[in-house]
């Protein structure tokens, strides 16, 4: 699991509906968006490590656990190691753990209230099968996993840059089949290379998110060049190298940005 991410709690597109949740676009991963009870969800993963979560024992065909969060109510569910979708099992964070239902308090009306509700759905399906994730959350799901992978390549790029500003000599790391050398010049300050490496197979797309992570910096604003040696950088045999001029606003971002969780020798995917 990247340094950056913990364990995630996605909403079902029952649970969005339930949430009057709209699908947003799918840059937006759905267990980051902004309503209280996905937020305040996110915290249970380590409150049933804990032994403190509370079990919805109404339902008892397999474990569902209570989610309170101001007057909204959720049920969590965390899938058997079977049940999580083929393409994400390699992420160990992402797709175990999801919101299947959602709705209101009622404590003034046992028939109204969430659970009580829920727990009548389940028993007239016979099962808590049907909110279980479906094939649109797996499709929804692969769909944001290009936008992971991007975001991940970007902040890689942006972490290297960084760091070679401030220690003053190249950075490497891998993302994907790539592996790229950020340096950055210590004479200018503000000269920034990019050594590529495919084994002589380039990914266009990935080379787009890499060259286009710096904000500020555009793909066209990097300009091919023979050699970095000649700048003290290292460049290796068969690399492609790039070389652009830094904004000031982005060397000042670049400077304050947080390294506490980079590892230079952790692939990005």
């Amino acid at each position: 699991m990247p340094a950056n991410e913990s364990v995630a709690v996605r909403p079902t597109k029952r649970a969005l509906g339930d949430l009057g949740i709209r699908v947003p676009n799918a840059d937006t991963l759905l267990h980051e968006l902004e309503h209280a009870c996905v937020s305040d969800a996110q915290r249970l993963p380590e409150i049933v490590l804990a032994q403190s979560a509370e079990r919805i024992v109404s339902i008892s065909d397999r474990v569902w656990f209570k989610c309170r969060s101001g007057d909204s109510r959720s049920a969590i569910v965390r899938l058997r190691d079977g049940e999580v979708f083929p393409g994400i099992r390699h992420e160990d964070w992402l797709g175990r753990w999801w919101i299947g239902a959602a709705g209101d308090r009622a404590d003034d009306s046992p028939q109204r209230d969430f659970y009580s509700k829920l727990s009548v759905e389940c028993r007239r399906n016979g099962t808590s099968m049907h909110l279980l994730p479906t094939d649109w959350d797996e499709n929804r799901l692969k769909l944001e996993l290009g936008a992971l992978f991007e975001r991940r390549v970007r902040n890689s790029v942006l972490d290297a840059v960084a760091l070679s500003l401030k220690i003053e000599r190249g950075v490497r790391m891998r993302a994907a089949n790539h592996y790229f050398q950020a340096y950055v010049s210590p004479d200018s300050q503000d000269e920034v290379y990019l050594f590529v490496g495919a084994g002589g197979i380039y990914n266009a797309a990935v080379l787009a998110v890499m060259l286009s992570a710096i904000p500020g910096v555009k793909v066209e604003d990097w300009q091919p060049e023979p050699s970095g040696e000649q700048h003290g950088a290292d460049p290796q045999s068969g690399e492609i190298v790039y070389s652009t001029l830094l904004p000031e606003e982005a060397v000042a971002e670049l400077r304050s940005r947080d390294l506490s969780g980079f590892d230079p020798e952790e692939p990005v995917a």
